[in-house]
Parts: C-alpha cells; structure tokens; sequence
C-alpha cells in the first residue's frame, strides 16, 4: 500500500499515529524529486528507514491527532521523508476548532463533522487588513470592499464576500509574481498566504514594485480594480448575485467515457456542476488552481466520524453515490449532501444492518 497516514482509536480510549511503508534512506544530498544517474551507484538508496524509527506517536498528552497533509516530522527527524507538505494552515485550524470544542465542555462526534466543513480561507485575515484603510471614488469598489470588511472568513456555499474575496486573491497574487516572469509557483495557497502575510508588514519590499506597480498601496489598488471587473463579467454588477458556491462549482466527470470526445456519451456519464463551498488550504479541502479559474479541482472523496463508544452512531458521506452505474439511483445520491455537509449512518453490528437493510443482493454460482 502506498505511504498513508494510519491513525488509531479503541474502545479503552487509546490513540496513535503510525507512518507506514518502505521508506527510503536516499544518499546525501538526494530527495528523490529529480532524475538521477543509475549507472552510479553513489545515487543508490542506503537501505530503508527501520520501523521503530518511522514517524509515530501514541497517547499524545493533546489528546487528539490531527493529520491534514501537513508535515508529520521537523528537522531534527534524522531521515529524508517528503518536502511536499501542505503548509500547515488547515491542521492548525483543526487543532484550533478541536481545542474550542474541548474548552466548551465534552466534544462529541457531531462536532468532528461540523469541524469537517470549516470553510475558513487562509489569507482572509490579511486581505482584510491589506484593504482595511482602502478607499474608493468608485461606488461599486467601495461596495465590494465593504462587503470585504464585513465578511466573517468562511468561504460559505452563498458568500457574495467570499466570492469577491477570493477572486481579489487571484488578483493580488498574480500581482505579486508579475514581477518575476511568472517563475513564482502560486499552488500552495497556504503558503502563499504566509508570504503575503509577511509582505503586507513590509510595503518597501521589491515584490510591490518589481511587476507593473510602484508601491503596495498601487498594486492592491490595481487587483482591486481588476477583481470588479472579473466578478462583474462572472456574475453581474449586482453584489446579491455573488456567490463562492457557483464560480466554485464542481464538475464530476467519468474516467472513461466522460472523456470521450463525444457530447452525447459524455452528457450520459458527467454530472454537475455542483455548487461548493470551501478551498484551497481550507478544512472543508476543495481545492482550486490559482491562475486557472475558480472551480473545484481537488476534492475530499469521503468523509467519515467513526464513534469508538458505538459503532453503530458512527457517520459516513461519499462524494458521488456506491454504485458505478450511470443509470442507477444510488449513482450520485450524495453529491447535493456532499456539497452540504451531509452524514449518513454507517451502522456496523448484525443488528443495526439487519433494520438499515432495503435491498439485498445474492449472488449463487451456476449449478
């Protein structure tokens, strides 16, 4: 099986974390990104990392694991595992919707669920200070800034202010990078988010003024103006018409035949799109591409609370449906609940699936 993050829990109240797998012990130097020479046998792999030394960890003093694509050892871990982490921004938001749930009283699995669906956006603190003392001659800026001002963070399924939010991000970062032939990668929002973060303390930074503007306040300016513009073509000039949902809707499209070329066949077999709420670097993770529109492109597949003190309490929501058949109810019955946030039952002793129980399939061999 591939490298995943296993995490555990029992029915006495343990917890852990364990990181599986082969991992590579690579030679000095080497990270496995790039190709390398195989006739030289300095490039070889040194054997592997021994499993007592993998990542773990057991009963943290927390009492909670959280895992979200975010870096599970630091420097100080002696051995080579990836560069290619999230930069942390939606594992410190769980942590901090976790430890608010703990501080309110016994946090319970309807509380893991809601958690799921946190929408908060990464840069939408800073966005908001960056525009903060922005003012404009023009009524229908001001208007979209002040919606800015008074937009609580979430990226929310019918958010106007998320919506402009976050074309004003598509802006401000293209701004940014203008500067550097486009070199500057913008596809760890996170991260980017950080940088912007820290730029914004600094209006005498060159990458204010290395692009087509000659100080911070011009170039916030100028991805101002441009973010109206492209929200007024996306959605008109009314701001009750924006929405996050609509420009970050999700297309389903089939492996196969949804590609095929054809309309007809593909119009048998796609779905959508679905309004979503959510983003990149955000919990609730439907991912979009800066500098390649606003839809969603990367997408949690599943969601799921298991309650160790009954299995039969715990929930579970699929993106599409369990069946694979085009024509078939159950073929994307829970998209509109995936998109909401929706769980169902998933019910685990004799008893409980013998009532949950609607259709069953048997299968006999022939005689």
């Amino acid at each position: 099986m591939p490298a995943q993050n296993l995490i555990y829990a029992d029915t006495s109240g343990n917890i852990g974390y364990q990181a599986p797998g082969r991992l590579p012990i690579r030679a000095d130097g080497q990270q496995g990104f790039l190709p390398t020479p195989g006739w030289d046998s300095s490039f070889d792999w040194q054997g592997f990392v021994p499993f007592e030394e993998q990542p773990w960890i057991y009963n943290p003093r927390s009492g909670y694991i959280v895992t979200a694509n975010n870096a599970i050892v630091n420097d100080d871990y002696p051995h080579f595992l990836s560069r290619d982490w999230d930069y942390g921004y939606r594992a410190a938001r769980i942590a901090e919707l976790i430890e608010e749930r703990i501080a309110e009283g016994p946090i319970a699995a309807s509380d893991l669920a809601e958690i799921q669906m946190d929408n908060e956006m990464p840069a939408a603190d800073t966005l908001k200070r960056a525009y903060s003392s922005f003012s404009t001659d023009d009524d229908a800026l001001q208007s979209a800034l002040d919606l800015l001002a008074d937009w609580d963070g979430q990226n929310d399924l019918d958010s106007a202010a998320a919506a402009f939010a976050n074309v004003l991000w598509e802006h401000v970062t293209a701004e940014l990078v203008a500067g550097h032939g486009g070199d500057i990668p913008r596809d760890d929002q996170s991260r980017f988010a950080r940088v912007f973060e820290l730029l914004l303390a600094d209006p005498q930074s060159g990458w204010w003024t290395e692009g087509n503007s000659a100080s911070q306040q011009e170039l916030l300016e100028v991805a101002a103006n441009q973010a109206l513009a492209e929200i007024q073509e996306l959605q008109g000039e009314n701001l009750a018409n924006w929405n996050w949902g609509e420009l970050h809707a999700l297309s389903l499209t089939h492996g196969t035949f949804g590609e095929s070329g054809i309309a007809l066949i593909e119009a048998l077999f796609n779905r959508g799109p679905y309004e979503a709420s959510g983003g990149s670097g955000v919990v609730n993770a439907t991912g979009w591409e800066l500098g390649q529109g606003y839809e969603t492109v990367t997408v949690p597949s599943m969601r799921m609370v298991i309650d160790v003190s009954d299995w039969d309490a715990s929930t579970w929501q699929n993106l599409t449906g369990q069946s694979g058949h085009a024509f078939h109810k159950h073929y994307t019955d829970q998209t509109e609940g995936w998109a909401l946030g929706a769980q169902y039952a998933w019910v685990y002793t004799p008893e409980a699936v013998d009532a949950a129980t609607t259709d069953t399939l048997i299968l006999r061999p022939t005689e």
